[in-house]
């Protein structure tokens, strides 16, 4: 099959665009040829009449004035005779015509009537002086006349000039004009048709056939083969083509690379789906799938083989359907008060037994577990039902009930003495306050009362089909069969404080007696298991006591040190001061007066800031404190940090605060405001306060997607390594800090309000080198005691 859409197309916009081209360049060469023609032909007339009028003049200029009128005359009749000369007149300044030449036929047809029509265009110019050339049709004849100022001794009225009339035949001039454009313009469409031949031949050879060349090679591809396109030039579209060519193999191979990884992934999904379904066709329950949005509540999407088999209802009448379409009204609701209650708590509900009529079988016996699927925000979006069918379970215990009662009923009569001894013995068994326990020599557990049920979380069923090593823990194991051995060589012995297993976990603390006892013949262990796990608990919580009242009074005797030395110098200073204004007031300058109240109310504030700090110490400890957390510009916030921190600092220190945000998050933070004012306020004071003068000190806030990274530091004292471990103790204070004043609180309060926030703190610090805090806090902060 042929393709030449390339060829129809390029060859009809390219013989369009020539054919315009030559169109255009032929109308603006006639145009330009006109234009010009008519320029020159004008100036030629021009030239003739100004040539006829000059010589006219000059041959006048200076003759005596007898001699005048007569060459004047001859003058005239001189220039008539010029070829194209159809009248000449010399008209004075009163408009006579002193001489004119002579007026044969063809000047009385041209001129002579158009002359009187021209009377009043004539005199006008004579009385201006001006200068007048017109073209004019006189009887389907181009006639032109020039009339030009003249003025001689032959004129003696000077108020008006005198004037020459020249009329000129420019009809042949046209003649020859008009057969000198057709000659050009001829040859100029000659030229034009030549061009544009060699341009569509160079077009044709150069671009069309090439791109013809390359339509069919892809034409002819198949599009499994490599595509070949074969050119001769090494041009432009040459390099086109072999561009084409290397990128459309390029892609060819890529497409059927990408076609390959597609059939083996959707080869992979459909083995997966495959897997999938037969995992949940094959399983033994029924296993189906509820969409509990508000919208589709009850909305069964999955049900598998074992669904179909034991509701009787094949997956088509199920899949997109509520259950109120499904099933009775009854059942319907039943269900979906099942649904709601499991999703409501969001907790897996476990209905042990539940029944209900199946149409094929009858009456059958479910056991049913509902769990709750969660969405990404933490709300329930799909509800997993698997039911078993434990319906011959249920016979089989129907059964053995028949049968067990059959039994009951034949030995009756040789048990009923022993039923009364065992009763007997049972009721002092359940009666019992601690948890009793009989095992063979084996180990295995045959008999268990209420009291050992209740501790363990077994039945006694299941209590019966244990040993005592089963209820141990692996790391009591050994210990456990050394005592029931000890037990059985002496008959008796005990096992304090010890642990036991549960059923769901859990390990509860115990003592145990052991004792041989023997029924019917033969050996058994009694054991007696004391649960001594309230005492446990007491004593635990004596210990806690213990070591807090050890720390409560480790933290006084700290506390006093620390008052009686830090809150001296400010009562001292206060006391002093005071006393001093009351006995020198009168004597003492207003300025005087002034700087010693100044001293009294900074010593007062410092008192105030230790009692403070000891107040929310005293909060923490006792976890009174709670986080407040609002939304707040943390770029902004610092800056009013540093401003108050620097306002009541008697240092001139300059504190550079910079913000770090590489990924955009933006300023805005969750935080509490008071807890990071304390924060910072405090680390800053430090910075400040253990800096020398006009020390610089560094806040550089970096932003995260995770956490937000306060840093702080100086080039102050430093903290000496062996004061690194306990620097953020209560009342620990630097070896090094001297004589600066200090209660050793602060640290402490910043770490227990950055450990209130989830965060971290890290201290870098070398002595007379400064220090480095790096406090971490969470970017979505929480409280404490948020469990997410």
């Amino acid at each position: 099959m042929e393709h030449n859409p390339i060829k129809s197309q390029i060859s009809r916009y390219l013989f369009f665009s020539l054919g315009a081209t030559l169109s255009i360049a032929s109308l603006a060469l006639l145009f330009a040829h006109s234009y010009f023609s008519q320029k020159l032909l004008e100036q030629e007339i021009q030239q003739r009449a100004n040539t006829i009028s000059r010589g006219i003049e000059f041959a006048t200029e200076g003759l005596i004035e007898s001699q005048q009128p007569v060459l004047l005359k001859r003058v005239v009749q001189n220039y008539a005779t010029l070829p194209g000369v159809i009248q000449i007149e010399i008209i004075s300044p009163t408009g006579q015509i002193l001489t004119s030449s002579p007026n044969d036929r063809r000047a009385k047809m041209l001129w002579t009537t158009k002359r009187i029509k021209m009377e009043s265009q004539i005199q006008k110019s004579r009385q201006k002086g001006l200068k007048l050339n017109m073209p004019i049709e006189q009887n389907g004849h181009s006639v032109f006349v020039q009339i030009l100022p003249f003025n001689n001794s032959l004129f003696h009225e000077k108020r008006f000039f005198g004037q020459i009339l020249i009329v000129l035949d420019i009809e042949p001039i046209h003649k020859e004009n008009n057969l000198n454009f057709f000659w050009t313009l001829g040859l100029s469409f000659a030229g034009v048709l030549f061009v544009l031949g060699g341009t569509i031949f160079v077009l044709r050879k150069r671009v069309l056939l090439p791109l013809q060349s390359i339509q069919s090679a892809i034409a002819e591809n198949s599009g499994t083969s490599p595509l070949n396109i074969s050119l001769v030039y090494d041009d432009e579209i040459g390099f086109l083509a072999k561009t084409l060519q290397q990128k459309f193999n390029e892609t060819q191979t890529l497409t059927a690379e990408l076609e390959q990884r597609v059939k083996e992934r959707t080869k992979e999904l459909q083995n997966a789906q495959e897997f999938l379904q037969k995992l949940l066709d094959y399983l033994p329950v029924a296993l189906f799938v509820k969409d509990v949005s508000p919208e589709k509540f009850g909305q069964i999407i999955l049900w598998n083989h074992t669904c179909e088999t034991i509701f009787a209802i094949p997956s088509d009448q199920v899949l997109g359907k509520n259950i109120h379409e499904i099933y009775s009204k009854e059942y319907a609701e039943l269900y979906e008060s099942q649904d709601r209650e499991a999703v409501n708590s969001k907790k897996i509900i476990d209905i042990a037994e539940e029944q209900i009529e199946s149409p094929k079988q009858g009456t059958i016996y479910l056991h049913t577990i509902k769990v709750p699927l969660f969405a990404n925000n933490d709300e329930p979006e799909y509800l997993l039902c698997i039911c078993e069918d434990i319906t011959v379970r249920k016979q089989a215990e129907n059964d053995l009930q028949i049968l067990n009662q059959d039994l009951e009923l034949r030995v009756e009569e040789r048990t009923q003495a022993v039923r009364k001894s065992e009763a007997r013995y049972q009721h002092l068994l359940d009666q019992a306050s601690d948890a009793i326990l009989i095992a063979d020599i084996q180990g295995n557990l045959v008999e268990a009362n209420q009291k050992a049920i209740q501790l363990f979380g077994y039945s006694k069923a299941e209590m019966v089909k244990l040993k005592i090593s089963d209820l141990h823990t692996l790391e009591e194991s050994n210990t456990t069969k050394e005592s029931f051995q000890r037990i059985v060589n002496n008959r008796t012995g005990q096992l304090l404080n010890t642990t036991i297993v549960c059923k769901d976990g859990n390990t509860i603390p115990v003592d145990i007696t052991g004792s041989m006892i023997e029924y019917n013949g033969r050996q058994y262990i009694q054991g007696i298991f004391r649960d001594i796990s309230e005492r446990k608990k007491a004593e635990l919580e004596m210990q806690n006591a213990l070591i807090k009242e050890r720390e409560l009074n480790e933290l006084k005797t700290q506390f006093i040190d620390v008052a009686s030395h830090e809150f001296r110098t400010p009562l001292t200073v206060i006391l002093g001061n005071t006393e001093f204004i009351i006995k020198y007031y009168q004597k003492l300058s207003e300025e005087k007066r002034f700087d010693n109240l100044n001293k009294v109310l900074k010593s007062a504030l410092r008192l105030k800031e230790m009692i403070e700090d000891v107040l929310v110490l005293s909060r923490l400890t006792s976890d009174k404190i709670t986080l407040e957390l609002q939304s707040l510009n943390i770029e902004g916030f610092c800056h009013e940090v540093v401003e108050d921190v620097l306002s009541n600092s008697e240092n001139k220190n300059q504190i550079m605060v910079s913000l770090v945000d590489e990924f955009g998050l933006g300023k805005q933070i969750n935080g509490d405001p008071k807890i990071l004012y304390h924060i910072l306020s405090n680390l800053l004071n430090n910075a400040v306060k253990y800096s020398k003068e006009n020390s610089p000190i560094e806040c550089v806030i970096e932003l995260s997607q995770s956490e937000i990274i306060f840093k702080i530091s100086d080039r102050g004292i430093g903290i000496p390594q062996k004061d690194l471990v306990n620097i953020c103790e209560s009342f620990h204070r630097a070896s090094n800090v001297e004589n600066i004043p200090g209660t050793g609180l602060g640290l402490n309060i910043v770490k227990r309000y950055i450990e209130l926030h989830r965060g971290t703190l890290e201290i870098e610090s070398e002595v007379n080198l400064g220090s480095t805090f790096t406090v971490r806090l969470p970017r979505q902060m929480q409280k404490k005691s948020d469990p997410h």
